[in-house]
């Protein structure tokens, strides 16, 4: 599975252990965090025959590769901002990791500069933007009671509780 840091380079976590491998951002191909994807060790850190890979020189730090196929992708909604060019109406994601904007062809009732989540629908060519469905409107960004929504749908949380688990944090909290 590969994530994303800042830079927009990546990182992938091998299934059979070892150290990550770094993936620069122009070796990612159409990969977005939490895609499982197939990566191509670079020759200097290409394993030896029967043996682990031996990186060299600066390699020896950190083993580094290139997407070469998306096995799996991520089901995460992603929550972002709505915005438009004048012909096009795009997304911008709030959370930093994703370097692409998401291109939309439906506002379903969202205005500009709304906070929505949407959902990856394509991205053949890394050349253009890739596809998204709006699947909900969270309303204006620029309101604080939407931002608790948004890092509720971001990170996939849970809205609601139990009474026993309310009550409990309750009786906590004073």
């Amino acid at each position: 599975t590969i994530e994303m840091a800042k830079s927009g380079n990546g990182f992938v976590k091998p299934l059979k252990g070892g150290s990550d491998v770094f993936v620069p951002v122009a070796q990612l191909g159409t990969a977005l965090p939490g895609d499982r994807v197939l990566v191509r060790l670079d020759a200097g850190c290409l394993p030896e025959e029967g043996g682990a890979p031996q990186p060299q020189g600066a390699e020896a730090r950190r083993r580094s590769g290139k997407v070469i196929r998306i096995l799996e992708r991520t089901t995460r909604d992603i929550v972002g901002t709505l915005k438009t060019t004048g012909r096009f109406l795009y997304v911008v994601p709030i959370n930093s990791s994703y370097k692409q904007d998401f291109y939309v062809t439906d506002a379903k009732d969202a205005k500009m500069d709304d906070r929505v989540v949407i959902r990856f629908t394509g991205w053949e060519n890394r050349h253009v933007n890739p596809e998204a469905e709006i699947i909900e409107v969270l309303g204006p960004s620029d309101n604080p009671s939407v931002d608790t929504i948004s890092i509720i749908r971001q990170f996939g949380l849970r809205e609601t509780f139990e009474p026993g688990v309310v009550d409990e944090a309750e009786v906590v909290a004073s």
